[in-house]
C-alpha cells in the first residue's frame, strides 16, 4: 500500500491558499458493491449512496446482503461497511490539523484502515456492547448483541459498556464475546473473511463464551486455509506508485501470478478501468506497468485512491493504491477556466463577469483597464463577479489564471455614464428681430443666420453624448448620434422664414438619458 503527500504550489500571483477542512467536514464514497443507502439526520427516507458522494456527520449508512461500501475520511483513513450492516457517523470534525472521528455501529461490522493520528486527533468506534479507540491500525470491529474487534496491525483500546473494564489488543489479536470479552491470537486477525465468519458467531446468543472461543478458532483455521491457497495460486503485488502525479500520469509497477487463462489484471480508479495488463497466465510471477492519465478532463484528479484487481475465475485478488494529483501541473490541470460577459449597466457603472470551470480548481481573477492592472483576487469556485467600471469609455481585459497557469482572457470596450448635469449655451440674444429693407421683393434674396451653440459637459468629452438635434419651427434640420458627435461647438446655418417667427430648438441627450434643451427665436418682418 502506498500513499504520497500532496504538493500544491502556485507561482507569482497564484499563491492560492490550500483548501483546508472546515470544522465540520465530510467523507467520500470511494467504492460500493450492491445495495448501499444513506439516511440523513431528521429524515425518514433512505436514498441510494453513489460512488463519489459525500457523507457527513449524523448520516446513517446501511448495506444489504452481499453489499459493502468503502468511505474515505478527511484524515486519509478508510472504513469498509460490510454486508447487512448499519452505522451512524456520530462525529466527523477537522480543526487546526486535528481530526475527530466517532462511528456508532448499530448492526454488523466495519473494516478500518486508519492512518497514524496526531496526539490531538481521535478515532473511536461504539457498538452495542463496547467502545474502542484506535491510533493508527488496520482491522475490523462490530457487534450488536456481541462484540468482536480484530487487528491485522496496530493497537485497539477497548472499554466494555457493561463492566467498564479497559484493555488493549495488538496486531494479530482478536477480542470477542458479550458480557465478558476474550482475547485470542488468531492467524487471520483483521481479515475481512474472518470478520464475516465471526459476525455470525458473536450474534448467536445461544452460545456460551467457551463455545464462542471454539467457533472463532475453527473460523480462523478455515479462513487461513482458504487464503493460503489463494495466495499460492493467484496473487498481485504493487511495487511502486509514482509520487504526486504530474507529467507522465500515474505510474504503477508491480507483479502478479495466475494460472487462469481468462484472468484479467486491471487498475480501477473510480469509474475508470484500465485495459487488461495480464500478459501471461502460466502460473509464474510476471511484472506489469501501467501509465494512467490523471487530469481534470477525465475527473480522476479529484480521487486519491484506487486498486489493482486480479480476477481469475471466481477468485478476486486486489491491492490498494493511493496517489495525489498535482493540480499545479499543466499535464494534470489541462482545462483553463471560462470567462463569459454576462451583462453590464452603463448608468450604474457595473459589469457582471461569469467565471466558470473552477470545479476542484482555483484561479486568480484580474481586471485590467486601458493596459493598467486594476484588481486581482483568488477564486476557489465558480463565481459571478461584479466589476465596478470607470467613468467614460475604456478598454477592459478580464483574465483568470488557474493553478497550472492556464490563462483565459476576455476583452471588452465598456462605457460608464452616470447621470450628470450639463448645459447647452446658444450664443447671442435669446430673441432677435430682423427687418427686411423696404421695397425688397418677397423671395428676391434669402435671409440666412448661423446659430452658434456650445454643449458643456463635465470632462469636456463628446463621447458621453448620445444625440444632438437642431430643429427649425419643429422641423429637424441637423441631427447627430453617437460616433457622429465629434465636437461640442456647433455652427448651424438657418434660412429664416420672412414675415414670421423662426424658433430654433437645440436638444442634447446624454448617454445616461439626461436631456437638456435650449432655444433661440428670430422674428422677421
Amino acid at each position: 500500500m502506498f500513499k504520497h503527500s500532496f504538493c500544491m504550489a502556485m507561482v507569482g500571483l497564484l499563491l492560492v491558499p490550500a483548501l483546508a477542512f472546515s470544522e465540520s467536514t465530510a467523507g467520500k464514497v470511494r467504492s460500493k458493491l450492491g445495495d448501499v443507502n444513506r439516511q440523513k439526520e431528521n429524515q425518514q427516507s433512505w436514498k441510494p449512496l453513489a460512488v463519489g458522494a459525500s457523507v457527513y456527520m449524523s448520516d446513517r449508512v446501511r448495506t444489504g446482503t452481499e453489499s459493502e461500501v468503502v468511505v474515505g475520511l478527511p484524515d486519509g483513513s478508510a472504513i469498509t461497511i460490510a454486508e447487512n450492516a448499519e452505522m451512524v457517523i456520530s462525529d466527523l470534525f477537522a480543526k487546526n490539523g486535528a481530526f475527530k472521528t466517532k462511528l456508532d455501529i448499530k448492526k454488523g461490522h466495519v473494516g478500518f484502515d486508519v492512518k497514524k493520528l496526531s496526539e490531538k486527533s481521535s478515532f473511536e468506534f461504539k457498538t452495542g456492547t463496547a467502545t474502542a479507540a484506535i491510533r493508527g491500525t488496520k482491522g475490523f470491529i462490530g457487534g450488536e448483541k456481541g462484540f468482536v474487534g480484530s487487528l491485522k496491525e496496530g493497537k485497539l483500546e477497548i472499554t466494555s459498556s457493561k463492566s467498564g473494564r479497559k484493555f488493549s489488543i495488538g496486531a494479530g489479536e482478536t477480542a470477542l464475546g458479550r458480557d465478558s470479552l476474550v482475547v485470542l491470537k488468531l492467524s487471520t486477525s483483521g481479515s475481512p473473511s474472518l470478520a464475516k465468519a465471526l459476525a455470525k458467531v458473536t450474534e448467536d446468543t445461544t452460545l456460551t463464551i467457551d463455545q464462542i472461543v471454539e467457533a472463532a478458532k475453527v473460523a480462523d483455521s478455515t479462513v487461513a486455509a482458504k487464503e493460503n491457497v489463494s495466495l499460492e495460486e493467484e496473487s498481485v503485488k504493487v511495487t511502486s506508485v509514482s509520487s504526486a502525479v504530474c507529467s507522465g500520469g500515474l505510474q504503477i509497477e508491480g507483479s502478479y501470478r495466475t494460472k487462469v487463462s481468462t484472468a484479467s489484471l486491471v487498475v480501477k480508479i473510480g469509474s475508470f478501468v484500465s485495459e487488461n495488463l495480464a500478459s501471461s497466465t502460466d502460473g509464474k510471477t510476471h511484472t506489469f506497468t501501467a501509465s494512467i492519465p490523471v487530469t481534470d478532463e477525465n475527473k480522476l484528479w479529484t480521487l486519491t485512491s484506487g486498486e489493482v484487481v486480479l480476477t481469475a475465475g471466481e477468485k478476486v485478488v486486489s491491492e490498494k493504491i493511493e496517489f495525489t494529483a498535482d493540480r499545479s501541473c499543466a499535464e494534470v490541470n489541462t482545462l483553463p477556466a471560462t470567462i463569459r460577459f454576462s451583462n453590464y449597466d452603463s448608468l450604474r457603472c457595473v459589469a457582471n463577469i461569469a467565471v466558470s470551470g473552477l470545479e476542484d480548481d482555483a484561479a486568480i481573477f484580474a481586471v485590467n483597464v486601458d493596459g493598467t492592472p486594476r484588481t486581482h483576487e483568488s477564486l476557489t469556485r465558480n463565481a459571478l463577479k461584479r466589476v465596478k467600471l470607470s467613468e467614460g469609455v475604456h478598454d477592459y481585459v478580464f483574465s483568470a489564471v488557474d493553478m497550472a497557469k492556464n490563462k483565459v482572457e476576455l476583452n471588452k470596450k465598456l462605457g460608464c455614464f452616470p447621470p450628470k448635469k450639463f448645459n447647452v449655451q446658444i450664443l447671442g440674444k435669446n430673441r432677435e428681430v430682423i427687418s427686411t429693407p423696404p421695397g425688397t421683393p418677397q423671395g428676391s434674396d434669402k435671409i440666412v443666420r448661423t446659430v452658434q451653440f456650445t454643449v458643456r459637459v463635465p470632462g469636456g468629452d463628446p463621447i458621453v453624448l448620445y444625440k444632438v438635434v437642431v430643429k427649425h419651427n419643429g422641423r429637424i434640420i441637423q441631427q447627430e448620434t453617437l460616433s457622429q458627435i465629434q465636437a461640442l461647438d456647433y455652427q448651424v446655418p438657418v434660412e429664416l422664414v420672412r414675415k414670421g417667427i423662426n424658433k430654433i430648438e437645440v436638444e442634447v441627450t446624454h448617454k445616461s438619458g439626461y436631456i437638456v434643451k435650449a432655444q433661440k427665436v428670430y422674428e422677421v418682418f
